[in-house]
């Protein structure tokens, strides 16, 4: 937990654009890593888009996990950091 803590405190001092970098892929790494939170968000976005294309579905659902990479940081700004 104090590891985590320490992690985050030390994101949170790191370069606005360095922390986008980091998230993105960040974020991409977190969809392959939470498969139940994967099946969860895909099946929403089916519900809530049942007429979007499956390709532009799946490119939401990317596009929501980068940004949850990127919140990461942004949560951790909001504490740590210097806003």
């Amino acid at each position: 937990m104090w590891l985590l803590l320490y992690v985050l405190w030390t994101t949170a001092r790191l370069p606005w654009g360095l922390q986008r970098a980091i998230g993105a892929p960040l974020g991409a790494l977190l969809k392959f890593a939470l498969p139940d939170r994967r099946k969860a968000a895909r099946r929403n976005l089916e519900l809530a888009f049942p007429a979007m294309p499956l390709p532009q579905r799946e490119a939401l659902l990317d596009d929501s996990f980068r940004d949850l990479g990127i919140g990461l940081f942004e949560f951790a700004r909001a504490w740590w950091g210097d806003v």
